[in-house]
């Protein structure tokens, strides 16, 4: 069992394989997309201060998020499925916090594949208004295909804002050696700030119509991540006396997306396959539990090896396909591990552990205190949303009653 998470939570790594893909080509079944991350870095256009964020990515599971964005402002987010198992929800939200009519904030999430999206929405939340419809992001997608110069990794942007708006985006690309992490995917890193810009000037980009870039595939063996910054601006529509001028309007963030593909020594046909995939826990704190996952692989591939991740980091020395854990305040999170043969690895879903939720925690500090009650006494009083104790859809004294009986018991 593992106490000392703190240290090895440092340097976040995106985790390897989840996605195995088959192809009509011999040669495309030597590469592997195995992973996808993306940020998004935002401004607050809500002309109000707010204190929560959410993105929504329609398409994905909470079992495909591996890693979040831990945002120093908002900390981390919680992940819920949309209605209807169509997506998740991720949400940043800090009842301390609120960040300034035109306030930048950064946010993301890693994924299995970003390819499973198949649309993607985020909005802030004032504290006192109702918030604006969501603002729809370009839908950004990688796959491995066929073209005459042989196969290549192609990645799509695409406009598909439902209320058929155009958007302007400049695009920066770079590839890097090996696999990029969260934490990497920032405007003013040096992978960003080194990026090749893909457009001198901000491109149109009207319903439905992608825009396409093709890059090389790794050699066997190798591991490379795709970085592409994506700026994006809103449509600004003028007439000029004779025609509608269109033109790059306000910014609405910035999308950095990375795939990582893997060169594999032979076709995908050969590594891991998950038979069992970890499960996720609700633990009780102090108390040992343990995950466990099963796979197999042909004989081509060679003998199989385990390596576990805890948001997508390696824990050192955690190398059997049972992992046990110490359930603590410092390894709640992500958990998923690599299984690797010769032929390449696969990684699985990502399995959670979690303790029962504690929402008379008002402050977020891990205990039930005084400092809970003064900061719900101030929501209420202010009616904000965070006061909607019992989820009624609106704030009253049935809300102050039911956080007193709550804070009465305790967590």
């Amino acid at each position: 069992m593992y106490r000392d998470s703190r240290r090895w939570m440092k340097g976040l790594v995106l985790g390897a394989a989840a996605l195995v893909l088959t192809w009509p080509g011999q040669a495309l079944a030597r590469t592997n997309i195995i992973g996808g991350l993306g940020n998004f870095d935002v401004y607050n256009e809500t002309e109000d201060e707010c204190d929560e964020f959410e993105i929504e990515l329609e398409g994905a599971h909470p079992e495909d998020v591996y890693h979040t964005y831990y945002n120093p402002n908002y900390g981390p987010p919680t992940i819920t499925s949309l209605p209807g198992n169509t997506g998740i929800r991720v949400t940043y939200a800090h009842p301390k916090h609120t960040t300034a009519i035109h306030g930048l904030e950064h946010f993301g999430v890693s994924l299995k594949d970003m390819s499973i999206i198949t649309a993607q929405r985020f909005q802030w939340k004032p504290v006192y208004k109702a918030p604006p419809p969501p603002l729809e992001m370009p839908m950004i997608t990688t796959e491995i295909v066929d073209t005459p110069a042989g196969p290549k990794v192609r990645e799509t942007v695409l406009n598909a804002d439902t209320f058929g708006r155009a958007m302007w985006v400049q695009r920066r690309e770079t590839v890097a050696a090996g696999e990029v992490r969260l934490e990497q995917l920032m405007p003013d890193d040096p992978l960003i700030l080194g990026a090749n810009l893909l457009d001198l000037d901000p491109v149109l980009i009207e319903v439905g119509v992608p825009l396409i870039n093709d890059e090389g595939l790794p050699s066997p063996g190798d591991i490379e991540s795709e970085v592409i910054a994506y700026e994006v601006y809103a449509d600004k529509v003028r007439w000029n006396g004779d025609e509608w001028i269109h033109e790059p309007g306000q910014m609405i963030g910035t999308a950095l997306i990375a795939a990582v593909t893997q060169g594999t020594v032979c076709g995908v046909e050969g590594t891991p396959t998950i038979t069992l995939q970890p499960s996720s826990i609700v633990g009780q704190y102090d108390k040992a539990v343990a995950f466990i996952v099963e796979a197999t692989g042909p004989d081509t591939g060679g003998p199989l090896s385990y390596q576990w991740r805890f948001e997508n980091q390696i824990i050192p020395d955690e190398d059997s396909p049972i992992l046990k854990v110490d359930c603590l305040p410092e390894t709640l999170g992500s958990y998923a591990c690599i299984v690797t043969n010769d032929c390449g690895s696969t990684l699985t879903q990502a399995a959670w552990l979690t303790v029962p939720p504690c929402p008379q925690d008002f402050d977020y500090s891990g205990f039930v205190d005084t400092d809970d009650f003064d900061k719900f006494v101030q929501a209420f009083e202010a009616g904000t949303h965070h006061a909607d104790f019992d989820e009624s859809g609106f704030v009253d004294t049935d809300d102050f009653d039911a956080f007193v009986r709550a804070f009465e018991i305790g967590c």
